[in-house]
């Protein structure tokens, strides 16, 4: 069985209905699912059916299976008119934390959320890279990965 992060999901929908300047009933009514399933959906009380997940991709605007990506601690992919280059170039900075800070206090609250939530994964990301470049070292060297 797949493990899903409902608080993640959870954050995730609040972060692009709030982008999007919708309330919870009426993405319900976009979605065309009932209010009491996007209220179990943002609680992290309950996973959506998947057709009601497929509805309520739709309604956000986000790719199909966006929500089983977050659950899994996958963003769907978002680059705003930002290059690859760019970001690579930035991301690798000393100034990028103190950018996203002075950015940061633009932003909405939901905008925050999901700044937040891509910095978790970004700092986890760099944490798995350490690991990865350690043990090719080490098995490099001789040892066993």
């Amino acid at each position: 069985m797949i493990e899903r992060d409902l608080k993640r999901v959870a954050r995730f929908v609040i972060a692009q209905r709030g982008n999007l300047g919708l309330s919870q009933s009426e993405l319900a009514e976009r979605a065309g699912v009932d209010s009491k399933t996007i209220w179990n959906l943002e609680s992290a009380q309950r996973w959506p059916i998947s057709r009601n997940r497929v509805k309520i991709e739709k309604a956000l605007g986000v790719e199909p299976d966006s929500l089983a990506m977050v659950s899994r601690g996958i963003f769907p992919a978002s680059d705003g008119g930002v290059s690859d280059d760019l970001l690579r170039e930035a991301a690798g900075s000393p100034e990028f934390e103190g950018l996203l800070g002075q950015r940061a206090a633009e932003l909405s609250d939901e905008q925050r959320i999901v700044l937040d939530m891509l910095l978790e994964e970004l700092r986890a990301a760099e944490d798995a890279r350490r690991r990865l470049i350690a043990k090719i070292i080490r098995y490099s060297k001789g040892s066993q990965p």
